[in-house]
């Protein structure tokens, strides 16, 4: 079938730079990995910035077949449960935040007669969510059930350590060289949001790039009174 108009019109970007290459697998991620570059469906969980979306966006990138990444709040925002009608026909489809839409009396009934349709064509889904989906809060018991038939992923929020490894990483990828003084300044002058520091970081860049100075504790601090909010936010989407 032909994707409905409001399916061609819907405004949804992958975000920039998530790949699974870039993404730090630490030792509590198991198995993930192979599961996520393989075929079965999937149902990640955890809080808020310990990496639901940029897998979802890394699978959604790098799948070989045909893949729709599928931000709910995105969808919420912009669209209505009936850009669910022909999304059977996509091989591999990826709800970020599906608890979200779960919540919604409309979505949901829309999301469980995707379900039994895509599922009976032999797709994919792979889901994030702040919860397990036993807990998933939704109106349809139906829906829920059929959730709970995912492969299950707790993604556990990351120590002080890791969250700097992350940082140092991602920097790197850039070309960018943090010292331990912006290392140690993120982590005890910010909110321990990696969201939040992913954007810092952008913003980094691109000063670094129009005045043409290195990153260094003045220019961070300069970015950061520029934009005062990024200090004082505890919590982005």
């Amino acid at each position: 079938m032909t994707p409905s108009f409001e399916q061609l019109t819907l405004k949804i970007g992958l975000p920039d730079h998530c790949r699974l290459n870039n993404f730090m697998f630490f030792d509590h991620h198991g198995v993930l990995r192979n599961e996520l570059l393989g075929t079965d469906s999937l149902w990640l969980h955890g809080t808020h910035a310990v990496g639901k979306t940029h897998l979802l966006s890394a699978v959604a990138a790098e799948s070989s077949g045909d893949a729709l990444y599928l931000p709910a709040q995105e969808m919420l925002r912009q669209a209505t449960p009936e850009m669910l009608n022909d999304l059977d026909t996509v091989s591999c489809l990826l709800f970020d935040d599906i608890d979200q839409l779960a919540a919604d009396p409309h979505w949901a009934e829309a999301l469980f007669h995707l379900y039994n349709k895509h599922q009976g064509q032999g797709g994919r889904w792979v889901c994030s969510s702040r919860t397990a989906p036993r807990y998933v809060d939704t109106p349809l018991r139906d829906l829920k059930s059929r959730f709970m038939i995912h492969t299950v992923y707790e993604l556990p929020a990351y120590s002080d350590d890791q969250r700097a490894h992350i940082l140092r990483q991602r920097a790197s990828g850039r070309g960018l060289r943090f010292g331990d003084d912006l290392i140690d300044y993120f982590g005890a002058h910010l909110p321990r949001d990696l969201v939040l520091w992913m954007q810092l970081l952008e913003l980094l860049d691109r000063a670094s790039l129009r005045t043409q100075r290195k990153i260094t504790l003045p220019l961070l601090k300069s970015v950061l009174a520029d934009n005062p909010e990024l200090s004082r936010q505890g919590s982005l989407c």
